[in-house]
C-alpha cells in the first residue's frame, strides 16, 4: 500500500514518502502513538518502499519484493514480536536481528527490522539493541514501534529518530468502518467515538451491545445537571460494579462528558449520534462544573484500570462527586484503597 493510501497522520506519510524518494531515511526510527493507529503498516510500507523493483521511494505492492513483504516471506525484512506469557520481546530475537546486521541483504538493498511492542524489551534485550542503534550499517533499517515511549530506556530513544503518530480522524475512521468493514454509519459513528481513533478497537467493539450502555453512560453524565437522590446511589453503584462492562460505560461518560465541555467551548463534537442529549447537557451547567467531572471520571477509570481499587466504592465516590459538581477530598480520593 502506497504512503498516500495509508489512513491518518496525512502530514506524517508525506514526510516518510519524501525521505524514502529521496533515499535519506533514518537508520534507527521510532514510531510512537496509540494502539491502531496505523504504526505497523507505516514500517510495513518503508520496508516495500525500500526493497520495491520500482526504484520510486515508494510501494508498488505488485512486485516480488512489496508482495512477499506483505506475506511476511521476504528475508530482508524481520518483525519481531512480543512472545509467551509475559509478552516480552525475548532478548534471542534481538540477538539474532544484531548477529544479522554486518551482513549485506539476501537480495534487497536494505535489511528493516521491526520491533513491534518496544517497550516490552527488557533491559537486556535494550542493551543488546544499543550498539547496533547506535552505528548500524548502512544497509540496515530499524523500527521500532511503541504505544508508551515513556518506558523505553532514554539511551534507547536517544539513538532513534522519533516520529509520533495521531490517533486516526474520526470521520476517515468511519469511512473506513463504513467502505472495508460493511458497517451502518450510526454504529460506525459510535465505535470511532469509543475507540480513541483506533481501528482495532473499533472493530473489536464491533459485536458488542452498546445501546444499554451508552442510554446508561448519559444517565450518570446527568447527574451533574440533574443531581440524584443519596438513597439511590448506592444500589446504582451495587449495579454498575457488578456489569462487566464497567471500564466500557466510564469510556462512554469520559467522551460524553468531553463533548459537552467541547460544545460550551465552541468545538465539534465527537458522539455525533447523541448530539441533542450533550446539547441538553451543555444547557444544564456551565464549563468549570463540567471540566471537574471529566476529570473525576478520568480519575476513577484509571483507579479501576491501573490500581485495581474497589469498584463499588470507587463508583459510589464518583457519582457522590458528579451529584454535589465538586471533587472529593483528597482524603476521599485514597479512601477506597482501605477496602480494595
Amino acid at each position: 500500500m502506497p504512503f498516500a493510501s495509508l489512513v491518518g497522520n496525512r502530514a506524517l506519510m508525506s514526510r516518510l514518502a519524501r525521505m524514502a524518494g529521496a533515499d535519506s531515511v533514518p537508520p534507527s526510527l521510532l514510531f510512537a502513538g496509540p494502539a491502531g493507529v496505523g504504526k505497523l503498516e507505516t514500517a510495513l510500507t518503508l520496508a516495500r518502499a525500500q526493497n520495491c523493483l520500482t526504484l520510486t521511494g515508494d510501494t508498488c505492492g505488485e512486485c516480488s519484493p512489496c508482495v512477499r513483504i506483505g506475506r511476511g516471506e521476504h528475508p530482508d525484512v524481520r518483525i519481531v514480536r512480543p512472545e509467551g506469557a509475559g509478552r516480552q520481546l525475548k532478548v534471542e530475537s534481538v540477538r539474532q536481528i544484531v548477529s544479522e546486521s554486518p551482513f549485506r541483504p539476501f537480495e534487497g538493498r536494505r535489511r528493516v527490522s521491526i520491533f513491534v511492542d518496544a517497550e516490552r524489551m527488557n533491559p537486556t534485550a535494550a542493551n543488546t539493541l544499543l550498539k547496533t542503534l547506535e552505528e548500524p550499517p548502512t544497509w540496515v533499517i530499524l523500527i521500532l514501534l511503541t504505544s508508551n515511549a515513556a518506558a523505553l530506556l532514554p539511551t534507547i530513544l536517544s539513538r532513534c529518530q522519533i516520529y509520533r503518530f495521531a490517533p486516526l480522524p474520526i470521520d476517515d475512521l468511519i469511512e473506513q468502518l463504513v467502505t472495508q468493514h460493511e458497517m451502518d454509519r450510526k454504529r460506525a459513528t459510535l465505535l470511532a467515538a469509543l475507540s480513541g481513533g483506533s481501528l482495532p478497537k473499533a472493530l473489536e467493539l464491533k459485536e458488542e451491545s452498546l445501546v444499554d450502555v451508552q442510554s446508561e453512560a448519559l444517565r450518570v453524565a446527568s447527574i451533574v445537571v440533574d443531581g440524584a437522590r443519596e438513597q439511590d446511589m448506592v444500589p446504582w453503584a451495587d449495579q454498575l460494579a457488578k456489569d462487566d462492562r464497567l471500564v466500557l460505560l466510564l469510556h462512554l461518560v469520559i467522551g460524553i462528558v468531553r463533548d459537552v465541555a467541547t460544545t460550551l467551548g465552541g468545538g465539534a463534537i465527537v458522539h455525533r449520534d447523541l448530539e441533542p442529549e450533550i446539547e441538553k447537557l451543555a444547557s444544564g451547567a456551565p464549563l468549570p462544573v463540567w471540566l471537574p467531572a471529566y476529570h473525576l471520571t478520568e480519575q476513577s477509570l484509571q483507579d479501576l484500570r491501573d490500581r485495581y481499587l474497589n469498584k463499588r466504592i470507587t463508583i459510589s465516590c464518583l457519582l457522590a462527586a458528579l451529584a454535589i459538581r465538586v471533587p472529593p477530598p483528597v482524603v476521599g480520593r485514597q479512601s477506597p484503597a482501605a477496602f480494595s
